[in-house]
């Protein structure tokens, strides 16, 4: 019978590893395509596919800046200042385990405010989602959710998961093994909360939080666990929330993954970080080259479509993405997809966490043609578990899982209507 199991797992690990060699050649031919038109465009002086679309790409230039005049930088605070707001980097250090303090984690949040002081603007945080970093919402030029809710008077805070970002000349990312080994419940129970308690002491105010993809599911899962922690917001917003998730039928690749035992998963991903390499690569390779790369990537791992961002952005963007992330949160992702839901127990993998009763009013935007995450589901249930809870539920139709923050005119059809239920909330004082 062992030598049978064996024999299985070698079938099915062969099976499996040509499939994904099968992919990565997909995504190689995309890149150098992408090169091929580079180099035509460098020795024509045109770009023949975009010639007939220059007067529509001129206008994105213009409507969503030229990534902060232009510049290309792998440092949030650069953008923050091209832009003309005071910027601040904070690290909190995280407490896992109150005897052994050496355990903390650190983690960086950038704060920027329009004028010379945030005293008395009302604070707000956004979060970034799997695999990303706070300059996510600062690379769209002038119209970057974070600067369109500092010019409208907010004090908005940019915070990283875990090693999603270093600080300033800071320490080294963990190197052993057991460092990685993190998932859902330590992000809800540890860093989440001691976040939220750090910019509230800072402020004096309850935030609002701004969660994207897995920046809301750590918010949520916190509050399944424990309700009465959603009480520490003034207002809950989820982005493509993915609590409630679809299995990734239209995704290939999520598909191969998913159907990978967790044995193999361990194998080829490791059990520290994931896209190391690929983390190294951005920032060896010029930015026009590994925006292809990276985009080709998660194009093929997750189906985001990339048409309704403004090119003139897309480098800048990828110096934030993708981020280092564990090993087993990924798996644990894997395993969430196939259950339709997150899941309560890395090891089990078994059950799946419930809609919390929240103690915050909550507003959920989500794209029409997001094929990972089913946020009409959780907008109903958190409704069904305390009615009147969700103030806005919003679908747009044409966007994917990342329009809801990079599209061309995501200010007007996102970040608008949240600007107006933050001003509808009332301010309230820790």
């Amino acid at each position: 019978m062992a030598f049978v199991e064996a024999a299985r797992k070698c079938v099915t690990a062969v099976g499996l590893t040509v499939a994904y060699v099968l992919l990565a050649l997909v995504v190689l031919v995309g890149y150098l395509g992408d090169l091929y038109t580079l180099l035509l465009a460098s020795v024509y002086g045109t770009d023949p596919e975009a010639e007939d679309d220059a007067e529509e790409l001129h206008e994105q230039k213009r409507k969503a800046g030229e990534g902060s005049g232009g510049r290309v930088s792998a440092r949030v605070r650069d953008y923050v200042v091209a832009e003309g707001f005071s910027f601040e980097e904070h690290v909190i250090r995280v407490s896992v385990n109150n005897d052994k303090p050496e355990e903390d984690v650190e983690v960086v949040v950038h704060r920027l405010f329009d004028g010379a002081s945030a005293v008395g603007k009302r604070p707000i945080i956004l979060h970034h989602g799997l695999m990303q970093s706070s300059g996510v919402f600062v690379t769209s030029g002038h119209t970057s959710p974070a600067f369109y809710l500092a010019r409208n008077g907010l004090d908005v805070w940019l915070a990283n998961s875990r090693y999603a970002m270093q600080p300033e000349g800071g320490s080294r990312l963990p190197r052993k093994s057991d460092q990685w080994n993190w998932s859902f419940n330590d992000l809800a129970n540890f860093d989440f909360p001691q976040l939220i308690s750090y910019v509230t002491k800072a402020t004096g105010q309850k935030p609002v939080y701004v969660g994207h993809s897995q920046g809301a599911t750590q918010a949520l899962v916190s509050f399944a666990i424990d309700p009465e922690r959603s009480a520490a917001l003034s207002l809950f917003v989820g982005l493509a929330p993915a609590f409630f998730l679809n299995y990734p039928a239209p995704a290939p690749a999520l598909v191969l993954m998913c159907a990978s035992p967790q044995w193999l998963l361990r194998l080829l991903l490791g059990r520290g970080s994931v896209l190391p390499l690929m983390c190294t690569a951005q920032k060896l390779f010029p930015a026009v080259a590994f925006q292809s790369m990276a985009g080709h990537t998660f194009e093929a791992l997750f189906r985001w479509g990339r048409t309704l961002w403004p090119a003139a952005c897309a480098q800048a963007r990828f110096q934030f993405s993708p981020s280092l992330v564990a090993t087993r949160l990924l798996r644990d992702w894997i395993a969430s997809m196939l259950l339709g839901g997150v899941v309560t127990d890395s090891e089990t993998q078994a059950h799946t966490y419930a809609a919390p009763s929240m103690r915050c009013p909550v507003a959920i935007i989500s794209g029409g043609k997001d094929y990972l995450v089913d946020a009409p589901k959780l907008a109903y249930e958190l409704d069904r578990v305390r009615p009147g809870t969700v103030l806005l539920n919003d679908l747009v139709p044409e966007y994917s899982h990342l329009d809801v923050l990079w599209a061309a005119d995501v200010q007007e059809r996102v970040f608008t209507p949240i600007l107006a239920l933050v001003n509808k909330a009332a301010v309230t004082t820790a």
